[in-house]
């Protein structure tokens, strides 16, 4: 499982990583175009419903999205597909959230530069 998937995954299942890292990742930090649309249902769904989405809820918001192809749907889906396999493994939190500003931080200044 890669660090971006990793993230996502906790994010969904984890409230207080959720709150630690949230307002300290962007958008453009994700490389794939699937885990930026996750990434964004994640955050709209915390900001409306001050708790993180559940996997089921994510689904049926990205099948509700007029913005994207079938393809993207389905990319979404198996992503969802994958984070779920992973579920009950648990991550140690504070690895992840030095981790996760590590990534940040170096995602920046590439994207700076």
């Amino acid at each position: 499982m890669k660090l971006e998937q990793t993230i996502l995954k906790t994010l969904i299942q984890n409230e207080d990583f959720l709150r630690k890292v949230l307002p300290f990742i962007k958008t453009e930090y994700f490389s794939e175009n699937t885990e930026k649309v996750l990434f964004n249902e994640i955050t709209s769904f915390t900001e409306t419903y001050n708790h993180p989405p559940s996997v089921e809820a994510l689904s049926i918001a990205i099948k509700e999205k007029n913005t994207l192809t079938d393809d993207e749907v389905k990319g979404c889906e198996s992503y969802l597909e994958e984070i779920e396999k992973h579920s009950k493994e648990q991550t140690e939190v504070q690895w992840l959230v030095d981790k996760t500003e590590k990534f940040c931080q170096e995602k920046a200044i590439y994207n700076a530069v």
